[in-house]
């Protein structure tokens, strides 16, 4: 959870093989799942969002921690608001 602008976007083209684009957001998650890196690119410009729980872990619908999966903007939303893929609340 180190790395910043210029590190997150080295990993997704090193690691990912992907060039940013402006239809994707790439989340990142430390290894207990209670800090989340939302990094996404639009219109010349760069933007992270990061979040740390209080309390709890984010729940993530894969069981592989270095995994790369795509979910959709509604299920990104509802690991944000904690809320189980399943639609129940934690």
């Amino acid at each position: 959870m180190n790395k910043s602008f210029n590190g997150l976007e080295g990993l997704i083209k090193k690691k990912l093989k992907r060039e940013m684009n402006e239809q994707d957001m790439f989340v990142f998650f430390n290894k207990h799942l209670t800090h989340i890196k939302i990094f996404g690119y639009s219109k010349r410009k760069y933007s992270l969002i990061y979040e740390r729980l209080h309390r709890g872990t984010f729940k993530v619908a894969t069981s592989n921690q270095k995994a790369a999966i795509e979910i959709s903007a509604n299920e990104l939303l509802k690991i944000i608001r904690c809320i189980h893929l399943n639609g129940n609340q934690k």
